[in-house]
């Protein structure tokens, strides 16, 4: 039977090691990559809208031949701002953790932009509105060889200019597929600039999004904190109450709480580690202003977790050293205190021989 419960000790306190680890990781997940709040401010101190609005200015002009049009190009660049790409960035990750979160029923990577062509017509009207007014009116001398309001050379008498300029654009733009969308699907922009190289990982998160199977766990992940916590604590208690005794139970649990402590420090090093090596493999990558935000992306992150472990780990490791030095207290307190035997080492003064009474024989004799 005893040996039954040193088995049953030395299992609760393995796991008991183990579940404070896990808590240490969940705890990591939760307040880094599960925060929204983090992966906002994080994109911001990366400073990727920058690259990431030149990616996608890109992805425009090569898709619609914007190259030839310095007007389109102008009203591009005044519409797709480094502001207006964090705003809709803001915007979809908003969209994301409420669907993680269970607040929206489903989730789709697609961005409206129809806002933003809105905006785009209006700049170009504003400009063709600019440019024929600065041109002159067509008379004999002068006489227009197109109606094109992007090309013609003066401005017919009587015509009015603005409905001519909005009748020209929306035949201009009529024609273009990207602007006759409302949304634009992100997995489709990340596959034409390869920022995404792996199709199957595609795949395998368009289905965990479609079956739920992503938002399911994030909202377990939510509570794994509390359930370790829970756990450990039941553990702790199994293993103090099956030990010989409570004080030798509670100097187990010490060294096992010191024990985990020092591997989730260790965790937290490597993960910092990590981060350093990734640091030095962008000078021998590619090195593209996106490239770069993005590693800047992670780095912070992984900086972040490894802070997280590193703090919780101390703090383990602090209450285990206590927890130590409170059972060597109590068991140095308990120890019974044994009256010390004084023993002198002086000699013994003589002791004078009884002095006999005199017999009657003597007193004859005198």
């Amino acid at each position: 039977m005893d040996m039954l419960k040193k088995i049953t000790v030395v299992f609760a306190l393995f796991v008991y090691t183990a579940v404070l680890i896990g808590f240490s990781a969940s705890v990591m997940v939760n307040q880094t990559i599960g925060k929204q709040e983090f992966v906002q401010s994080t994109l911001t101190e990366a400073n990727i809208y920058q690259p990431l609005r030149d990616k996608i200015r890109e992805f425009v002009v090569t898709s619609d031949d914007f190259e030839e049009n310095e007007l389109y190009l102008a009203a591009l660049d005044k519409t797709l701002t480094t502001d207006t790409v964090e705003r809709l960035a803001n915007e979809e990750i908003t969209q994301f953790y409420g669907y993680l979160r269970g607040e929206l029923p489903e989730y789709t990577p697609a961005i409206n932009i129809e806002p933003l062509t809105q905006q785009f017509k209006g700049h170009i009207e504003s400009s063709l509105i600019e440019r024929l007014e600065s041109l002159p009116e067509c008379s004999q001398f002068l006489q227009p060889t197109t109606t094109n309001p992007l090309l013609i050379e003066c401005v017919p008498p009587g015509v009015p200019i603005e409905p001519l300029v909005q009748v020209a654009v929306a035949a201009e733009l009529a024609d273009n597929e990207l602007f006759s969308q409302k949304n634009i699907d992100l997995t489709e922009i990340a596959d034409t600039q390869q920022v995404v190289g792996d199709a199957t990982a595609d795949q395998e998160i368009a289905q965990a999004i479609e079956s739920n199977e992503l938002s399911t766990g994030y909202q377990r992940s939510q509570f794994m904190p509390w359930v370790a916590a829970l756990l450990a604590v039941i553990l702790g208690v199994v293993a103090v109450l099956l030990s010989s005794s409570k004080i030798k139970g509670l100097r187990n649990l010490a060294w096992a709480t010191i024990t985990a402590g020092l591997c989730i420090i260790a965790l937290g090093r490597s993960v910092l580690y990590n981060r350093r090596r990734l640091g030095g493999s962008v000078a021998s990558g590619d090195n593209t202003s996106l490239n770069i935000a993005a590693e800047q992306v992670l780095s912070i992150t992984l900086a972040s977790m490894s802070g997280i472990l590193v703090i919780i780990g101390a703090i383990f490791s602090a209450l285990g050293v206590i927890a130590l030095i409170t059972s060597l207290r109590i068991i140095k307190k308990n120890q019974p205190i044994e009256t010390p035997v004084i023993v002198d080492s002086q000699p013994a003064p003589p002791v004078n021989p009884p002095i006999e009474p005199p017999t009657n024989n003597t007193t004859l004799q005198n």
